[in-house]
């Protein structure tokens, strides 16, 4: 398996599988369901960590696509929309571990005995919407680099 195809096989983990997470955190958060609730949590820590295997299988996806191309003698006429993708990833990567963060507070709060702040829930709740709009972007972008070699 090249890392192109390890990029491709992961990363719709987190694209679709966050905002599911996202979603069903918030509505039994709604729902003052406490077990749906810490589930959706740990899955949401799990996807954070995963997307670390994401993001970091992109930069040896990125030079195996720029060593084919230069292997072959042409250009690679999509570096930009390439790079441009990177950008977008990183900043959901980082997001998404902010968002974490967050979350992860709720998790030691409810370790310690007590009920995860009105505030952390927010700020989770912030950041996982802006974590799950920038995976969409960085997905969009990828899906504009295309990938003709796998076909």
């Amino acid at each position: 398996m090249s890392p192109l195809h390890a990029h491709l096989a992961l990363v719709h983990l987190p694209v679709v599988g966050f905002p599911l997470i996202l979603a069903g955190w918030a509505l039994a958060w709604r729902r003052a369901e406490p077990f749906w609730e810490r589930l959706f949590s740990w899955l949401w820590l799990l996807l954070a960590l995963l997307a670390g295997a994401v993001y970091f299988s992109g930069g040896a996806a990125y030079e195996h696509l720029r060593l084919t191309a230069e292997a072959t003698g042409g250009v690679w006429s999509l570096q930009a929309a390439a790079e441009t993708h990177g950008v977008a990833g990183r900043a959901a990567f980082l997001v998404l571990l902010l968002a974490g963060a967050a979350q992860l507070q709720g998790v030691l709060a409810r370790f310690q005995g007590q009920e995860p702040a009105r505030a952390q829930r927010w700020t989770a709740l912030g950041l996982g919407v802006a974590a799950a709009l920038l995976l969409l972007l960085a997905a969009w972008l990828g899906g504009a680099v295309g990938h003709p070699e796998l076909g």
